[in-house]
């Protein structure tokens, strides 16, 4: 684990902001790279381009951090990620448009700033899908056991499925066993409770229906 600033940093939020460093300060060039793919090129700004860059970068730094995106703790699905970047990146272009207004030196070009935008928030999903495939393997996860297969665990089951990624269902349990080993509603029924270890029970009990 680095030590910096008298702290220990974890060696992920050392990855995941030095990928979020390269994506933002790479996006602002990214117009030059055109032509490799057969279209013409875009010229990020009328003048030196490094300063524009470097205050995008440090601006998308902060908004991520602002935006919850540096919490270790928290592991977003995939549309909350996508609704913070954007809000970040949001921010941040906003920004820098008005910035650009008063301080020539910081303008981009209109199409610079689109692409640019684009390839920012996209370079930092990807860079979070990276880190996520190999870091979040199965046994770093809570694993939740659902009680029954009615409307409040099918409630819980797309809750976690859509802004939990730290918790894994595992299945559940229902009072029927001649269920057992099949799937109701995208979940599997569960023999009995005592087959998963270490497991959080979520939901009220009820019958199959």
């Amino acid at each position: 684990m680095p030590h910096m600033f008298r702290h220990y940093v974890p060696m992920r939020l050392v990855l995941r902001v030095s990928g979020d460093s390269l994506v933002a300060f790479g996006s602002v060039y990214a117009g030059l790279a055109l032509p490799l793919v057969g279209l013409p090129a875009i010229s990020p700004s009328w003048g030196w381009t490094l300063p524009a860059a470097t205050v995008l970068t440090l601006a998308s730094l902060m908004m991520l951090h602002l935006t919850g995106l540096y919490d270790l703790q928290e592991r977003y699905g995939r549309r909350e990620l996508l609704l913070r970047l954007f809000l970040a990146f949001a921010g941040v272009y906003l920004a820098m448009a008005t910035l650009g207004f008063f301080v020539h030196a910081l303008a981009l070009g209109r199409l610079a700033v689109s692409l640019s935008f684009v390839v920012a928030m996209g370079g930092a999903f990807l860079v979070r899908l990276i880190e996520a495939y190999f870091t979040d393997e199965s046994f770093t996860r809570r694993k939740v056991l659902l009680l029954g297969v009615g409307t409040v665990p099918q409630l819980i089951k797309e809750t976690i499925d859509d802004y939990h990624a730290n918790y894994e269902i595992v299945g559940c349990v229902n009072g029927d066993p001649d269920k057992a080993g099949t799937d109701v509603n995208g979940m599997r029924i569960l023999e009995r409770r005592l087959s998963v270890p270490g497991y959080i029970s979520l939901g009220k009990p009820a019958a199959a229906h």
